[in-house]
This record gives C-alpha cells, structure tokens and sequence, in this order.
C-alpha cells in the first residue's frame, strides 16, 4: 500500500502516483470529514482538489516548520502501520504515505526525485504541462518497484557487466564503434554514446571524445528505462522499433556541466533480449548547465529569505549573481537566430538588473521592507527563467531525427552479433561461472562485491534450481536493508549471524595503488546536520558514497576508491575465520577477473 504526491508552492498538485488502497483509503476519510458525499461513486483516482484539502493542513504545518524554524518534518508514523515520509526539492513537497518503512518510502521519493531531474531537468512543473512526462514517470516508478524487489543491480543501484572474453567484447565493442563512425557524419551527432545492453547487464559501450561522461546513476536510469518504453516510432522499412525520448543526464559528479545535460536518447530493441541505446547530446551544455544552476540558487535565496537567515543572505546573493551571469554568457556565445529567444533572453536580463538592483539596495540600507519587494518579483524572474529553459532545452526541434538512421545501424549491429547472440542472452541468464570460487571458500552461499567508483558490481546468479533459492534471495534483500540502516550510521563493517547463515558487511577506501586507508572519523548520514536533502545509501537518488568520500578525506582530490562486500557463509564457527574467508573471495575475484571488461 502506498501512494506520492507532488505538491508546488502554492500547494497544488503536479503530480500523484497512488495504488487502489490507498486511493480507497483516501475516499473513506474524505466522506467521513464530508469532503465528498455519501452516495459518491468510487473513481480509479480521487479528485485532485479533495486530496488538497485532506493534505492542506499538515502541508502547512510542513511549511511552516519549514520556512520559519529550518525544521522541518522528515516522517510521521500514523497507526495501522502507516508512515508519512516528507521531503523538499526546489520549492516541490513530495509527499509519500504508505505501509512500507520510513526507510523504504524515503529511498522511494530520492527516486522520483532522481527520475524527475532526469525527465524534466530543473522545471519539475513539465509534469504538469506536458502529460507524456508524467505517464512517463508513473511507468518508470512502477518498474522500479518491481526491480527493486526482483533485481539485485537495482537494489545494489550498481551495474553489472556482461563478464565475456576479450574476443567476444572486440566483436561488440567494433560493433558499437562501426555506430559512432556513423553518427560522427551528421552535425547532430558529434556528441554521442552508443550503449548495448543484454537483458540488464551492459556488453560494451562507446562514446565519442566531446560527449560527457556518464554516471553509474545514468546507466542505471537507461536500464530501468529500456524495461519500461513508453512510445514508439515505428520504422516500416527496417520493420525496427525505436523509441525516442528526451533525457537529462547528470553525467559525471566531476564532469565540466554535471548536473543537466539534455539528450536525444533512442532505444532499440534487438533479438535475444540485447538492447541498443544511442543517445545524442544536442544544444549548448554551458547553457543547459547554466540555467540548471541558477534553479538552485533562487530557490536557495528563497529560502533564507523566509527564514530570515541574513547571516547566509550574501553569499546565497553572490552564488546567485555569479550564476546567472555566468548563464548570461553563454547564452550570448550560443547565438541563437530566434526572435522569441532572444526576446526572453532580454526579459531574463533586465529582470535580474531589477532584483539585483533590490539587493545592493538592501545590503546598503538594511531595509528589511525591501525583502517584500524583492519577493515579489523573484516569481517574475523564475517564469522568465522557466521559459527560457524550455524554449532552449526542451522543445526540440531535432527530437525526432535520426530515427530511421538508428533503425538502420542497429540492424548493422545486430548482423554483427548475429553468431553470438545467443551465447550473449545465455550469458546473461548465467553471466560468469563462478564454482572455482566457491569450492575454493567452503561455506559461501552468496556475495556482492562492488567498485563504487567506477559503479560496477560482481554478482553471482542464485540459483533457481536450488531448493533454497527462495531463502537465499529473502535473507540477500534482508542483508543489505540491515547493512544500510547501520552504513547511514556511521558503520563501515558488521558481523552477524541466525539460525541459518553468517553474514558481514564491508566498506573500505583505497589509493590508487591498492593501498587500504583508514579515514579519521566516519561520518553519520542520519544526523541533523548531515546532507540535505536525505540521501540514503547508493547512487541514484543522491552521490552518498562521493558524499561519503568527500566526507573521510576532504583532500582526496579523485585519487580514492570505495568498495563493498556483502557475504552470506553456512557453519563458519567464528567471526575470524569469516574474515578470513572474505580476504581470500576478494583476491580471488581480483586475480579471476582482472582480464575482463568492467572489472577495476
């Protein structure tokens, strides 16, 4: 039982997400506060405006725990196991309620968010005015939800890579480079990343030297994306679908315009399960980036605006006027030949000459009645800012091109692979063959080993065939829930056991050269004063391991790797000997695995 809502600023809905028991639960309490009448029949949905009064007053106690005392609440837990779980981006509450723990929902709503950022950039109000995002939306969470509780790279939020010899990845990776060759002949593919996956592990991958850089929560994204397409164009000669939509990627934390890089992603679906992705990055990315950032910063300024935070209010200003100037010059270098444009690039300017203006203003005078001034015209501006990010980054012109040409490369590829297809959907099923290592390590029954910082995971299949399948794939998802709750704590390393297993839990950083480091204190992630907005473990709603990184060694400078290592073992006798047990898995799948692709 569970259900999201998006609420905007003034309260409003943009956009719900409910199953049929919570959508009764909600007709039941709004006939017994009278909100509807008592002969009202049922719908599949309720009424936007009657879920608005049932919500309005704890979202403005929300509010004003919010704006006037920075306190805002993080859940309630109701009876009959009811929990409400809250969280602010950009000036939108979400709003989960459900059945689920207060962890689970809260990971739920840092996905939504994540998808949000990845359908609609910055302007979260696209789900209301354009209905193809929002359907969209409903349709990737529900995939994850299913994923979440039948996929361990989804539940690991890692990617898994096809573990095959280096003859079978040079016959993809020519394959995918014969693609690029091909892209490069046309003015909107310079920039551009070929992809193959094989049911959800990824083959190969190619990207031209201009594109940016992907992250593990971009890949991660696509391949959650290609299990849910929602529309397609269909090509009648190729007799090939492929869908095609517009993405932002965030692409690499460290990369030169993280954060919104639009897309024209193109999905094909292929024989034996195998998948192509070609995706175009098209438009200025210093722009793309650009207005990305001054979202953020308004909505920042905002903030300690209604909280009176006058000790943070210039810098927040500084941040502010540094990037919109910053925005400013690259819409002036990205010349753009359109009257309508160019019109709201000077609306955008002289409305921040306005409010910039306002602000010397107030730090010259102290004038606090200038605040209500400068209040009432910052909505003008985010409009401003608003349509200029569509007009730009979202009403592409060029959204459907190049379809029919990916139909025709995704044949070339699929010729290619045409031998060993099949072997690569088996693969799949199976991946890597991995009874050395557990004849080797006595008692092992499952692991996870993950690279954090390239993303990557090693995962053995369990096995359906295995009578104690079923409990193996429960007490796998009970171990990492357990991991977490302790990792948000502060605790790099658990032991412990039941009836059946012993399990253990395992973080550690490393240098470049392999050297194991100790950081002098590890930070918690459930504190106060933590990361906001909350970040649970992983990668897709929020870069808690960089967080993490950033937060044992302030001068890493990049040069720091974390891993992770979840193990299940049966009639080990004591803790050492677990230990013992766990150094040799990882020197075996370092020594086992180092000649093939994906594995750092």
């Amino acid at each position: 039982m569970d259900g999201l809502f998006v609420f905007d600023q003034q309260n409003d809905i943009v956009f719900t997400q409910l199953d049929d028991k919570i959508n009764h639960r909600l007709y039941e309490l709004a006939k017994k506060q009278e909100l509807l009448p008592n002969d009202a029949v049922e719908m599949n949905e309720i009424d936007t405006n009657v879920v608005v009064q049932l919500f309005s007053p704890l979202i403005a106690s929300q509010r004003i725990m919010f704006c006037q005392f920075d306190n805002s609440y993080t859940s309630i837990q109701l009876k009959d196991n009811m929990n409400l779980v809250f969280e602010e981006f950009l000036g939108f509450l979400f709003v989960c309620i459900g059945t689920e723990s207060v962890e689970y929902q809260q990971r739920y709503v840092g996905i939504c968010i994540s998808f949000i950022k990845h359908l609609c950039g910055p302007d979260i109000y696209l789900l209301k005015t354009i209905q193809m995002k929002a359907k969209i939306l409903s349709k990737l969470l529900e995939s994850w939800k299913y994923l979440y509780q039948n996929d361990e790279t989804v539940l690991i939020e890692g990617m898994e890579n096809l573990l095959i010899n280096l003859d079978l990845k040079r016959v993809a990776q020519r394959a995918l480079e014969t693609a690029s060759e091909n892209l490069k002949r046309d003015p909107y593919s310079q920039r551009s990343h070929s992809i193959l996956f094989v049911k959800n592990k990824l083959l190969a991958m190619c990207s031209s030297r201009s594109a940016q850089d992907l992250s593990t929560g971009d890949l991660i994204f696509l391949q959650i994306y290609c299990q849910k397409s929602v529309s397609a164009n269909h090509d009648a000669k190729s007799d090939r679908k492929v869908d095609t939509h517009l993405v932002f990627l965030q692409g690499n934390v460290n990369g030169t315009h993280a954060g919104c890089i639009p897309h024209i992603v193109h999905i094909c679906h292929m024989e034996n399960d195998v998948t192509l992705i070609i995706l175009l990055e098209y438009g200025s990315l210093a722009v793309s980036s650009g207005l990305f950032d001054v979202f953020f910063a308004v909505h920042k300024i905002r903030i300690l605006q209604m909280q009176n935070d006058m000790d943070n209010f210039r810098p927040a200003y500084e941040n502010l006027d540094h990037y919109i100037k910053q925005s400013l010059d690259a819409l002036k270098k990205a010349k753009y030949n359109n009257a309508d444009i160019e019109a709201a690039i000077k609306k955008y300017s002289s409305k921040w000459d306005l409010l910039r203006k306002k602000y010397l203003e107030l730090f010259k005078n102290s004038d606090r009645d200038l605040i209500l001034t400068i209040e009432s015209n910052i909505p003008g501006l985010v409009e401003t800012l608003k349509d200029l990010f569509r007009m730009i980054c979202v009403e592409c012109s060029t959204l459907l091109y190049g379809v029919q040409r990916v139909a025709e490369i995704a044949t070339k590829i699929e010729e290619k692979l045409v031998e060993i297809s099949e072997f690569l959907r088996v693969k799949a099923i199976q991946n890597i063959a991995l009874g050395s290592v557990f004849k080797d390590i006595n008692g092992l029954v499952h692991f996870i080993h993950i690279n954090r910082s390239s993303g990557r995971i090693v995962v053995p299949i369990i096995d359906p065939e295995n009578k104690r399948a079923p409990l193996i794939r429960k007490q796998v998802w009970n171990m990492v829930k357990m991991s977490r709750s302790y990792l948000q704590k502060g605790n790099l390393s658990l032991i412990w056991q039941d009836d059946v297993f012993f399990y253990s839990y395992f973080l550690w950083f490393e240098d470049n050269h392999g050297t194991q480091l100790k950081p002098k204190e590890i930070p918690n992630s459930t504190s106060a004063n933590a990361i906001k907005p909350h970040v649970v473990p992983g990668v897709i709603s929020g870069e808690f391991y960089q967080w993490l990184i950033e937060t044992c060694f302030p001068k890493n400078n990049g040069k720091i790797k974390c891993f992770e290592l979840y193990s299940m073992y049966v009639g080990l006798t004591s803790a050492h000997t677990l230990l013992d047990f766990n150094r040799r898995l990882v020197a075996i799948l370092r020594d086992n695995l180092a000649g093939f692709n994906g594995f750092e």
